[in-house]
């Protein structure tokens, strides 16, 4: 009768600590996701804020809007 409940008890605390750790590894697992996705979240962020124009002096960038043809205008399509 105790071997049983030894035997009930010894299984027991391994089923718990495979649950632990498994629920450990999901966890660290689960931060890690969110850590990526808030990063990868905050790059495009990050380089919309940055300067789209160089800092050379030689360099002409122009800040004027690209026209887009409208339906039928083909004048802009090279091809």
């Amino acid at each position: 009768m105790k071997d049983m409940i030894q035997c009930k008890a010894e299984n027991y605390i391994k089923e718990n600590r495979k649950k632990k750790r498994r629920n450990s590894f999901f966890s660290v697992l689960a931060v890690i996701v969110a850590l990526c996705t808030t990063y990868a979240m905050i790059i495009p962020a990050v380089t919309w804020e940055q300067s789209s124009e160089c800092e050379i002096p030689e360099h002409k960038h122009n800040v004027q809007p690209v026209k887009q043809p409208a339906c039928g205008d083909f004048a802009g399509i090279v091809g």
